[in-house]
């Protein structure tokens, strides 16, 4: 994705502004050459963030996951100016459970790129991250944080997710966090396409279609919810792709990175 040049309020849009003014001088003012699907920006902006202490692995025994918390700054849309991108308010919006009226806080500004095990990038996506699902109260930002925060260093995996109580079925990335909340079955957090949410996270795809309008006929509204049943974000079929299987435990390393 090109730059927008969008930074919101957020704590990290000031260092990751600059971090993107680093990889501007260093490609002569090429500004497409910030752009997170290409492996050499976000490389910089690994080694960047890190000063050169996480680097990306040329011998790694699966695929390298990376979320650098901050790094969809500058990748925005309008609608997060002179906004506080990790802090986005939505009203209204329905929860995986289909309860209505509920508000819900949004962490906008990471961004997940992932590596084969010889050091190329494979794909990026923009990620969208429920802090916070009120009324009903059932999303708590202290837990989404601590388990984001229990995220670095742990083992990644692939899952199909289609429990006949939900309509929306889906492949989702998940994470063995340190704390054991999705062994045990505390809080079940993981990675997919962009419909309704308990917290799990989502991945940004524009091609993504449109979440089932309850308003609409019943054969219009059954035609919208096989298309998105049928819809998987690039970045999963990427993953898929890359380890020859469309479902698998074990088949990388996720690292947290802070743009601060």
């Amino acid at each position: 994705m090109i730059w927008t040049q969008v930074y919101s309020k957020s704590s990290a849009a000031g260092r990751k502004r600059l971090l993107d003014l680093m990889v501007l001088g260093l490609n002569k003012g090429d500004p497409l050459a910030i752009d997170f699907t290409k492996e050499d920006y976000v490389r910089a902006l690994i080694g960047g963030a890190t000063s050169g202490a996480v680097t990306i692995s040329n011998l790694a025994s699966g695929l390298q996951f990376f979320i650098l918390r901050g790094g969809a700054e500058g990748f925005l849309d309008a609608s997060h100016d002179n906004q506080d991108a990790s802090r986005m308010v939505e009203g209204g919006q329905p929860t995986a459970g289909g309860q209505p009226g509920t508000t819900m806080i949004f962490d906008d500004t990471n961004l997940l790129a992932v590596f084969d095990p010889r050091g190329k990038m494979i794909s990026s996506a923009l990620l969208s991250r429920p802090i916070s699902i009120t009324h009903p109260n059932i999303w708590a930002e202290s837990r989404a944080n601590e388990i984001f925060d229990a995220w670095d260093k742990q083992s990644v995996g692939l899952y199909r997710n289609d429990n006949p109580n939900f309509e929306i079925h889906y492949f989702g990335l998940w994470v063995d966090d340190s704390k054991h909340f999705y062994s045990q079955n505390v809080s079940r957090i993981d990675m997919h396409k962009q419909e309704d949410t308990n917290g799990c996270i989502f991945i940004i795809d524009a091609n993504t279609p449109p979440v089932p309008d309850d308003a609409l006929p019943a054969a219009a509204r059954a035609a919208a919810v096989t298309k998105l049943n049928q819809f998987e974000p690039q970045l999963i079929k990427d993953v898929q792709k890359a380890i020859g299987a469309t479902t698998k435990n074990g088949i990388g390393t996720m690292r947290m990175i802070t743009i601060k």
